[in-house]
């Protein structure tokens, strides 16, 4: 009976998307898969969203079916709490799969959620079942060296063939980034990332070696305790209007939304300024799962007369100016989120507080007096999601602590031969604000 319900909801919501192919062609390519479900952002210079740097992970390292648990299978966003919990249960009552051919025995799962499973997915044939239990290890080393020389580069240099170090730096034309990864496998894991960027000097102006460091620890699978990350990480509440990425608008992100869950990922990439800094941990407790977190870091800003103007987002200190605003404005968060399971549905609340260092205040222009106002700020949600075969819908309501409310429903239905119905209807005062929405 629900199903027919809510087969006529997407009649009753604002945008409509339709998606579909006459012939469904064998897998899918990861070049499709960037394209229709990684939203791009221009803050990021390869042209992702920093935000899904963990599935470009998860393609380079695809998981072992056999071994991944119904959290790891939930953090794909385009399969559903009922569809993780159906590979699991599968697994467990048939024995491992010897390929990934065997999730057309899974109910559930039409052809094109197998084709993206196989994106991340492997059967790995070891001879010893404790393979997941011995230490693994990685290093990897980026370098971007140019073979020309930037105009900016060309302007700094003086007529007598020397450097204006007062003026620009002593900044050198070359990237570089080291990353190290190790632990054993759904148990525990290290992560360490430094970067330098282009432009930035190396042991001068203040600098190191590096000019940005990154470390997390992450445990998991104690007890009720799913998993603990100390240091960097991302996390994620909801339909993410209290707690999520950060974008909003993007077609490829309202359809991803519609089926991610809670989470919290330690940071492995090279992003300064989106990871939140701190304790961030997921628990479960029957059907309950509760996730809660507390961080504190600094952040780069404009700040004028005693408050903040900007909050900026490129991480690079190549300049003077942008040296003295290196991690000048410090913040301090915290939230919970508690999420009930009932059958079809998972029914959750929320709350988010943050505090800046410096406030902020209203400027004189016209589109600027609905911006934020004030050091504290407080967000209170509750969200849903109702999974019944291949139909999947769910929606969010918050609030700030001035009453102002965004919200947003959403409906996905695969209604057969590759063809996929998408609707999302969305409402944000232009008065609401939440900082980590």
């Amino acid at each position: 009976m629900w199903c027919k319900i809510f087969a006529i909801l997407p009649l009753c919501l604002c945008s409509l998307s339709l998606f579909g192919q006459t012939e469904r062609k064998e897998g899918m390519s990861w070049e499709q898969f960037m394209q229709e479900w990684i939203p791009q952002s221009e803050d990021d210079e390869d042209g992702t969203n920093l935000q899904d740097n963990w599935l470009i992970e998860l393609h380079e390292h695809p998981l072992d079916i056999n071994c991944a648990t119904v959290e790891q299978f939930s953090t794909f966003p385009f399969l559903t709490k009922h569809q993780a919990e159906a590979i699991a249960d599968y697994i467990a009552h048939h024995g491992k799969m010897h390929s990934l051919k065997e999730l057309m025995l899974v109910p559930g799962l039409d052809a094109r959620t197998r084709d993206l499973l196989g994106l991340f997915l492997t059967v790995r044939k070891d001879k010893t079942d404790d393979r997941n239990k011995h230490f693994h290890q990685e290093v990897a080393v980026n370098s971007g060296i140019p073979f020309y020389q930037r105009q900016g580069y060309k302007q700094k240099q003086q007529n007598n063939g020397t450097f204006d170090a007062a003026r620009y730096g002593n900044g050198i034309p070359y990237s570089y980034a080291l990353r190290y990864r190790g632990g054993v496998r759904n148990d525990w894991s290290l992560n360490v990332t430094t970067e330098k960027d282009e432009g930035e000097a190396v042991m001068a102006d203040g600098n190191g070696p590096m000019d940005s460091y990154s470390l997390s620890f992450t445990l998991e699978q104690r007890g009720i305790l799913k998993r603990l990350v100390v240091g960097d990480f991302r996390m994620h509440f909801g339909r993410g209007l209290a707690l999520g990425g950060g974008n909003l608008g993007s077609q490829a992100l309202a359809i991803s939304r519609s089926a991610r869950h809670e989470d919290v990922t330690a940071v492995t990439g090279t992003n300064e300024t989106s990871p939140l800094r701190g304790v961030g941990a997921m628990l479960t407790k029957g059907k309950w799962d509760f996730m809660l977190f507390a961080a504190a870091r600094k952040v780069d800003a404009i700040l004028g007369n005693d408050s903040i103007q900007s909050l900026l987002t490129t991480g690079t200190h190549r300049l003077p100016l942008e040296r003295e605003r290196k991690h000048n404005l410090g913040i301090l968060s915290g939230g919970i989120n508690a999420v009930r399971t009932f059958g079809y549905w998972r029914v959750g609340v929320d709350g988010v507080m943050v505090h800046y260092a410096h406030p902020w205040r209203l400027g004189s222009k016209t589109y600027q007096q609905t911006g934020m106002q004030g050091r504290n700020f407080a967000t209170a949600s509750a969200h849903y999601d109702y999974v019944c075969g291949n139909i999947n819908a769910g929606g969010e309501v918050a609030s700030d602590a001035e009453g102002h409310l965004a919200a947003v429903n959403d409906f996905r239905a695969y209604v057969g031969d590759g063809w996929h119905l998408t609707t999302q209807h969305r409402y944000y005062s232009s008065r609401f604000h939440s900082p980590f929405a």
